[in-house]
């Protein structure tokens, strides 16, 4: 691989999360990387990435799960009760999605070695 392209993906890989870009344009982009990553600093990094998803799904779990408590502190509404068990299920969907992308983040690593 040229060192033109390494160190564009290397950017590509650290610009992304912080250019806020969603959507399908992030997981084409995502793919691409991952599927071409072939040497140890590529798979370093993009280790690297899956570790900030993983973290950034981990506060989003611990952000609906403060919200489920506000909801469900002092009131017997059953609409209270919708949004704490919507905010519920939202946490444990992302605390899934942070597992996958812990996964992913050692798959990496392994291969950066």
């Amino acid at each position: 691989m040229s060192l033109f392209r390494t160190l564009a993906l290397g950017f590509a890989i650290a610009v992304a999360p912080m250019a806020g870009i969603a959507g399908a344009d992030d997981h084409a982009l995502e793919e691409f990387l991952a599927e071409t990553a072939s040497t140890p600093a590529q798979h370093a990094a993009l280790a690297k990435y899956y570790r900030a998803k993983a973290a950034d799904a981990k506060a989003e779990a611990e952000a609906h799960r403060t919200m489920a408590k506000n909801y469900s502190a002092g009131t017997s509404m059953p609409l209270a009760r919708q949004r704490q068990e919507h905010c519920e299920k939202i946490a444990k969907l992302a605390d899934s999605r942070a597992a996958e992308y812990e996964a992913l983040a050692a798959s990496h690593e392994t291969q950066a070695k």
